[in-house]
């Protein structure tokens, strides 16, 4: 590898490989949003539909009506 280049920037997932506590991990307050960002990009793609003009979602149950999760299979990496 080359000089500064380090294993997180070829694969985001491989800082979490051998962690225990993944929510632990997730709410470290040293991760950068960048870093978490980078893991969820690796994982799943995450499709936020528009509202409507007069509609707004203000609770988790009228969100899932707009944000739509695909996880990503190990080939799409």
């Amino acid at each position: 590898m080359g000089e500064g280049l380090l294993l997180v920037d070829i694969d985001p997932l491989a800082e979490l490989v051998g962690v225990v506590d993944a929510r632990a991990w997730w709410n470290d307050e040293e991760r950068t949003l960048a870093r978490r960002r980078s893991v969820v990009e690796a994982l799943m793609t995450v499709i936020i539909h528009p509202v409507g003009y007069v509609r707004r979602g203000t609770t988790l149950e009228s969100a899932s009506d707009v944000v739509e999760i695909d996880w990503k299979r190990r080939e799409q990496r």
